[in-house]
């Protein structure tokens, strides 16, 4: 009742109520535990300033056993693992932050933060899923 909302239109015969619903949840496997999001939840990473590409692709690997397959900054994509062998080497070397740079253009020294949309498979396919499917994760945020 604390959020309900109402709006007349003087011009139209129109009135509307409405009230929030609960946001959707998704569930994916985290080393092979379920684990609910929704589209408010974030997977945080903190102390990312001098985090390689090679240090994500880690993480995924250790922390969520997962098999990172490309990652995106807003519209460009910065990293995929079907891009040829010699850009994926020299990508992985490089920090998040400078990669970012080299795609984007040099960030406001106020940055504290950047935000990734990330791809991956799952190493081993769930109990009851499906070989083909892919977990959807939420927006990573890289504290810089």
């Amino acid at each position: 009742e604390d959020y309900r909302s109402s709006y007349v239109n003087l011009a139209l015969p129109l009135v509307t109520m409405s009230e929030p619903v609960e946001a959707p949840t998704t569930t994916v496997y985290r080393k092979g535990k379920e684990w609910n999001h929704t589209l408010w939840n974030k997977i945080d990473i903190k102390d990312g300033k001098n985090k390689t590409i090679a240090d994500l692709i880690k993480y995924f690997d250790d922390e969520w056993e997962y098999d990172l397959n490309y990652i995106t900054y807003g519209n460009k994509n910065l990293f995929s693992v079907f891009w040829d062998e010699v850009e994926i080497e020299r990508l992985k070397k490089m920090t998040l932050k400078d990669v970012v740079e080299e795609e984007c253009g040099k960030l406001d020294e106020n940055t504290k933060l950047l935000q990734f949309t990330v791809n991956c498979d799952y190493q081993e396919t769930p109990e009851n899923g499906d070989e083909d499917d892919e977990p959807e994760l939420p927006m990573v945020v890289v504290h810089i």
